[in-house]
């Protein structure tokens, strides 16, 4: 009996099933015919997974140009809080101290962005700007406000490629309800072309859990890395769950 591709069956099962049902339907001439509709839907298949895997490596990416950029941009205020320490004389109390850093700077730079560390950021370019007490310090303002401004756009960047990845799911995920939907339907036209053999019709379709074969693992059917929000600023909470992985 055809066991049918079901909802859950994800995109390697799918693509192993598609790829036999091709192979079985060109191994009979009264059956090749029927195998361009398959292939079809194959091509179209690992198009869409291409598309995915590239906006979700895209966003990975741009994930590890956000934490370079963090870094560099911590650091750059590591900096300062050292000149800080010695204007004030290691006094955390000092008013000045308290004036430039809302906050200890090893903690409120922490998080990798997010709307409370530029908020931080933020005072600190303030207070060196207007405040006459740091202006010995005003050469940290434009290294700091450099690499603040190009996180800010990493940030931003990234939640355009989030958008592009969700929707490259979203195609893959409707080419793969349509392959499913292509493959279950053979086995009728099958039947009509073998009316009399439904063992031969049967052999066409692969067993989803084949002798030696691995059935797609729930990470390799999964929706893409979830991403979590740390202060405002989104990160992936796992960045090697894709959602698609190549078989071999």
């Amino acid at each position: 009996v055809m066991e049918k591709l079901r909802e859950d069956h994800g995109y390697i099962t799918v693509r192993r099933g598609m790829r036999f049902l091709s192979i079985r339907l060109h191994s009979r001439p009264l059956s090749a015919g029927l195998a361009a509709d398959i292939d079809k839907e194959r091509d179209a298949l690992n198009e869409r997974n291409e598309a995915y895997e590239n906006a979700f490596e895209e966003r990975v990416a741009a994930s590890a140009e956000i934490g370079f950029l963090d870094g560099m941009l911590g650091s750059t205020v590591s900096d300062l809080a050292r000149d800080v320490n010695a204007l004030v004389k290691g006094r955390t109390d000092d008013p000045r101290y308290l004036r430039v850093f809302i906050g200890t700077p090893s903690e409120r730079m922490k998080p990798v962005g997010g709307a409370e560390q530029d908020r931080f950021v933020q005072n600190i370019l303030d207070v060196l700007a207007k405040d006459s007490d740091f202006a010995s310090l005003h050469a940290h303002v434009p290294l700091i406000t450099d690499w603040q401004q190009q996180l800010t756009d990493a940030v931003k960047r990234r939640e355009t490629l989030q958008l592009a990845e969700d929707r490259a799911r979203q195609e893959l995920d409707i080419a793969i309800a349509r392959a499913r939907k292509v493959y279950n339907l053979m086995e009728h036209r099958l039947a009509l072309i073998f009316p009399d053999s439904e063992p031969l019709v049967a052999s066409f379709f692969r067993a989803t859990r084949a002798a030696g074969a691995v059935e797609a693992t729930p990470e390799e059917n999964a929706t893409p890395a979830p991403v979590t929000v740390t202060n405002g600023a989104q990160s992936p909470a796992n960045e090697n769950a894709v959602g698609a992985v190549q078989a071999p």
